[in-house]
């Protein structure tokens, strides 16, 4: 997903239902009670306030759009699927000190958006095997589900996992993923971090990304 994020490598979703809490299906809510999902793309003044991502937030131009190809992304526990996200277009990328965010939204209709998000929540079944995936350039490095995330209710279906990466220089870091569905729409919004983030910090960013203004 990412060169940069599913090659990014950037919790598996805690998913909790309305009404109620499940472990291994997409969160789903009421259509009627929450609002329409944004269609346009985060801006950099919305990014960076939020200083749990770290400072100088600014937007990275992408000269080479095939190191952030989002046709497909590694589930939780690392299973492959085929995303809807229009190949080397769609996204955008937010650079910090510390941290690397990827955001991309499509429009495939209801089947297509809803079965994307549901192989990602069959994938998430911890406790699972690390992995092996390029994360960036290089060679391989070692990725480990953390555990889900409990995300804000946004959306019809949801689903969001955190992640630790080792690198082959034994360097670590964390990767987030959060992919929300209403209607026919997804966002997806992925970021690679060297230290954790505060949880509180990544809701915020998920609720921009999918909440209009």
């Amino acid at each position: 997903m990412l060169a940069a994020v599913a090659s990014l490598g950037a919790c598996a979703g805690s998913d909790q239902l309305d009404g109620g809490s499940s472990l291994g299906s997409a969160a789903r809510t009421a259509e009627t009670a929450v609002p329409p999902m944004r269609t346009d793309l985060l801006r950099v003044d919305e990014v960076r306030p939020l200083i749990a991502f770290g400072f100088d937030i600014r937007e990275q131009p992408v000269l080479d759009a095939k190191q952030f190809n989002l046709t497909t992304l590694r589930g939780p526990c690392g299973a492959t699927v085929t995303t809807p996200f229009p190949r080397d277009s769609g996204f955008r990328v937010f650079r910090s000190t510390i941290s690397l965010i990827v955001e991309s939204s499509a429009e495939p209709g209801v089947p297509a958006a809803t079965t994307f998000v549901d192989q990602l929540a069959a994938d998430m079944h911890p406790p699972c095997p690390p992995f092996e995936e390029q994360v960036g350039n290089g060679a391989a490095s070692t990725v480990e589900l953390v555990g889900p995330l409990a995300l804000p209710a946004v959306g019809e279906q949801r689903v969001g996992w955190e992640q630790k990466v080792s690198g082959p220089d034994g360097t670590t870091g964390y990767r987030y993923i959060v992919v929300v569905r209403r209607g026919g729409a997804v966002v997806l919004l992925a970021a690679l971090t060297k230290d954790k983030v505060d949880h509180d910090a990544l809701n915020k960013l998920v609720d921009q990304a999918a909440t209009p203004r």
